[in-house]
């Protein structure tokens, strides 16, 4: 360990160290590599105030994004982010269709550990857009980094 402190450490000073004016947002993704990496930056990143995550189906199923954005919350020592499930299916194509080949059957490149870390929110990822919005009326960045559905079911 260096005198810095391990990557953790040094990761939960920087949370602690946030600026007066934050960025509010709410990331909602498909939770495979690539969105794993957008909830590290936007749970750890000391200028910005991350009020929710949803999933929703699209580089993998919906159920192992939802693991997989629990998880990352997790492991980047913010469990109080509420995490929301959402769509699991476009809202006009009859199948989805997942990047499995891409991503790894896991959605975190064969990586991750697999287990559930938490449970999600009770209410939908749509409905938390809205609630979280209603409650920080034009302060808040939806950050939509996977397919749009959720997005459209809560402007619908």
């Amino acid at each position: 360990m260096s005198a810095a402190g391990t990557p953790h450490e040094r990761a939960a000073a920087s949370v602690a160290e946030r600026p007066a004016h934050r960025v509010k947002m709410v990331l909602d993704c498909d939770t495979g590599v690539d969105d794993t990496l957008a909830i590290l930056y936007a749970a750890l990143h000391p200028a910005v105030e991350l009020l929710g995550v949803g999933s929703v189906w699209g580089n993998v199923d919906l159920d192992t994004a939802t693991r997989n954005c629990l998880h990352t919350v997790h492991l980047a020592g913010r469990p109080e982010v509420p995490v929301a499930r959402g769509a699991d299916r476009p809202l006009l194509q009859s199948e989805p269709v997942f990047a499995y080949h891409v991503h790894g059957d896991d959605g975190q490149g064969n990586a991750g550990t697999g287990r559930a870390v938490g449970a999600p929110a009770t209410e939908s990822a749509a409905e938390q857009m809205i609630r979280i919005a209603r409650e920080h009326t034009n302060q808040v960045e939806i950050v939509a980094v996977g397919p749009l559905t959720n997005v459209a079911i809560a402007l619908g």
